[in-house]
């Protein structure tokens, strides 16, 4: 038993890539001897389904207290930060955090932040307009070998965006537990096809799929849609679905539940989306066609299994693109055996996200003292502190006032 504590710093348990991968790893690590305890802003719809062995603080309103020293250094006075070994991160934001409680303590730690967005320190857009500035201050001492990427081109993206040398970063994929999966009994339904994941802007498919659609179903394919999730894109998909006369073929079905996740997939024929569902549906024996984020066109680079590096949706320079009608239509064209045989190339490719096997890589990392440099973030100054918490406490603002308004318009 090893004994060592990790903190994990969150936002929330909404429905995501990472808040499901907080879920999976937690219960891992907990059976293995470590004591883990995690930092919220607020709950979420997931809490729930955390392990309830987990030590748990939700600051809700003063969260925001947390990126600044003078305001942290009441709430880090408690018991509940001392004898850390680990601060495990998943955004800049937690970063931030990390920060001033090594300031606040007076001690160096070890942070190990995995980064799973292609540019997840360089948000671009009006809600996230400082995210590049206080990046770059962040970054620039900290430990590269403390910085892993969930595949190559999220290391990749960033080491040309802030021209830094990340070869000594580690790619760390996302943990699946593939077990959940193995026993599922598979009735998939000719011309079926699902996507589940969040309607964001980035994930440009769930739009231009409705007219991929459109034009399967005018070569004769009897098609049946179904998209589970939800988001800012909801609207738009609804007037164009009404549109196009689709509302007999395409369904919104709302957000799926996390354990009801492979129920949604047994009857699919093919699988459009990203990210940690694409590898999921892949799982399930379900052809993927990944959806390329923030390409407006139905392009992608082709099937999951046909990913580098581990890419599950990230833009990758230089690879050739394929029409994604064209390879739904390739699914829905195979004899039996055909697709009997990319099933099963489609499921040996995913098995290399299994839980088991990465978390296993992330236990030797955690073990070996040498693994992670410790570090105590000596270069940043209280001036920094406040522009950043000043920042954030307006984004903050903005964001509620934005919030009310598309209640108010609708």
């Amino acid at each position: 038993m090893k004994g060592k504590s990790i903190l994990m710093i969150y936002d929330h348990l909404e429905t995501g890539g990472i808040e499901t991968l907080i879920l999976r790893a937690t219960p891992w690590l907990l059976d293995h001897g470590y004591e883990i305890r995690l930092i919220l802003r607020h709950k979420g719809k997931l809490f729930d389904q955390l392990d309830k062995r987990v030590e748990v603080k939700v600051y809700g309103s003063r969260y925001i207290r947390l990126f600044h020293p003078r305001l942290a250094r009441s709430l880090f006075a408690d018991r509940f930060y001392d004898d850390l070994d680990i601060v495990y991160t998943f955004r800049p934001e937690g970063l931030w955090i990390a920060s001033v409680l090594s300031r606040v303590k007076k001690r160096a730690l070890k942070v190990f932040n995995c980064v799973y967005h292609p540019r997840e320190f360089f948000f671009h857009g009006k809600d996230h307009y400082e995210t590049e500035y206080y990046s770059r201050i962040i970054l620039q001492g900290f430990p590269k070998k403390n910085l892993a990427f969930m595949n190559v081109p999220c290391r990749v993206h960033h080491e040309e965006f802030f021209d830094l040398d990340l070869s000594v970063s580690p790619v760390v994929p996302l943990a699946v537990d593939v077990s959940r999966y193995r026993d599922i009994q598979r009735a998939p339904r000719k011309f079926k096809i699902v996507s589940i994941g969040n309607f964001k802007t980035f994930k440009t498919y769930n739009l231009y799929m409705i007219d991929v659609v459109d034009q399967l179903k005018k070569q004769g394919f009897d098609i049946e849609y179904e998209i589970y999730g939800d988001g800012e894109l909801r609207q738009e998909m609804e007037g164009r679905i009404r549109k196009l006369g689709l509302g007999n073929t395409i369904y919104l079905k709302g957000q799926a539940k996390y354990e009801q996740l492979r129920d949604t997939l047994t009857d699919a024929y093919v699988f459009v989306g990203c990210g940690t569902a694409a590898i999921e549906a892949a799982l399930c024996r379900v052809p993927s066609v990944v959806g390329i984020e923030n390409v407006p066109e139905p392009m992608t680079y082709g099937y999951l299994h046909d990913m580098p590096g581990f890419a599950v949706g990230e833009q990758i320079a230089g690879a050739p693109l394929v029409s994604v009608e064209e390879l739904i239509r390739n699914v829905f064209t195979m004899s039996d055996e055909q697709y009997r045989d990319i099933a099963d190339v489609s499921v040996n490719y995913a098995n290399q996200y299994e839980l088991e096997k990465i978390m296993k890589e992330m236990d030797a990392r955690f073990s070996d003292d040498d693994a992670l440099a410790t570090y105590d973030f000596a270069g940043l100054k209280m001036g920094d502190y406040t522009s950043f918490y000043l920042a954030r406490s307006r984004n903050y603002v903005t964001s509620k006032f934005r919030t009310l308004w598309r209640k108010i318009s609708k």
